[in-house]
């Protein structure tokens, strides 16, 4: 099966527009911050102890990253129910 969004059903095929044109909209942001870490040697990536060094704290989040400087992304755990799916 091809990769098209039209060769899903329509529930599928509505997220995936979504998120393909949220991917279009962020390529501006994205070139930029490739730019700069080509030119300046800044990961595109970073820990978050790199923002905050002399927080303890931040060296025990290891699921919390900013993405280029300004975006914080962090991940939370799915939840598991007493039988251990996750919900």
């Amino acid at each position: 099966m091809s990769k098209e969004p039209w060769n899903y059903e329509l529930t599928i095929q509505q997220a995936m527009i979504k998120f393909l044109q949220l991917r279009a909209k962020l390529l501006p942001y994205l070139e930029s911050a490739n730019l700069v870490t080509h030119q300046q040697g800044i990961p595109l990536i970073q820990p978050l102890y790199y923002q905050e060094p002399e927080q303890e704290l931040a060296y025990h989040f290891k699921m919390n990253y900013f993405w280029f400087r300004n975006v914080d992304c962090t991940n939370y755990p799915a939840r598991q129910s007493d039988n251990g799916a996750r919900d």
